[in-house]
């Protein structure tokens, strides 16, 4: 389980549309694109792995260390969400189903 690509780039301020498609074959788990403040991936990660429901895209207690998330996507269908790119800098993006951000992960870097 992996996201294809792993870098994304954008400039600070444009309206990004993110189309986010689960292509995979061998699981038919649900995945998700959830973009993170700068800092917060390991508090993120042990949060959404205590996690017991896979509908939940961001538990309550890691709200605020996420910018933008899609809802949950299933194999073979395509979720989208529209957001404003922050400040300049590198932020973390994952998957935060429980176990999957651990491989599912990557960087957005936005540039000035």
């Amino acid at each position: 389980m992996a996201f294809k690509p792993t870098h994304l780039t954008c400039p600070t301020g444009a309206e990004v549309s993110l189309s986010f498609h689960h292509a995979g074959d061998i699981s038919s788990d649900p995945h998700n694109w959830v973009l993170l403040k700068p800092g917060t991936l390991t508090a993120f990660l042990a949060d959404a792995d205590k996690n017991e429901d896979d509908n939940v895209v961001v538990p309550p207690q890691a709200r605020d260390m996420v910018l933008a998330a899609t809802p949950m996507c299933k194999r073979h269908q395509t979720v989208t969400i529209t957001f404003v790119a922050p400040a300049p800098g590198d932020y973390p993006f994952v998957c935060s189903v429980p176990g999957h951000g651990e491989t599912m992960q990557g960087i957005l870097t936005v540039t000035g």
